[in-house]
């Protein structure tokens, strides 16, 4: 799976990297065509348009990490049961589910999942 992980963002950032300067050539080869005629106009556009597209780029890449780094570690609840006492829940009406050695109680979700 970590190979998997790591060509998966290999793959991403060569992308990234190959789909900005391709867009940026686009919005230019558009400006050319459909832009006033002035030249120095026309030489100027190209870097600005890849700084927007690369400034674009690096904005939303530290959101996406800021956003990664905010998001709460898994910390296993102290609290443990039985497999009777599980089966006794059960019994008893309760919602819950056994997921990777956890007991989730299910009340509160499943009013609120769409399936």
């Amino acid at each position: 799976m970590k190979i998997v992980a790591k060509a998966h963002r290999v793959l991403s950032w060569v992308i990234i990297i190959v789909g900005v300067p391709a867009i940026s050539t686009g919005w230019y080869k558009y400006y050319v065509k459909y832009a006033p005629q002035d030249e120095e106009y026309k030489i100027v556009l190209s870097p600005i348009l890849f700084t927007t597209m690369t400034l674009i780029l690096i904005i939303m890449e530290v959101w996406f990490r800021k956003m990664r780094a905010e998001k709460d570690d898994f910390i296993k609840p102290p609290v443990s049961m039985t497999e009777s006492e599980f089966e006794e829940k059960i019994k008893n009406g309760e919602e819950l589910w056994i997921m990777d050695d956890l007991v989730l109680d299910l009340k509160d979700f499943a009013r609120w999942h769409p399936g």
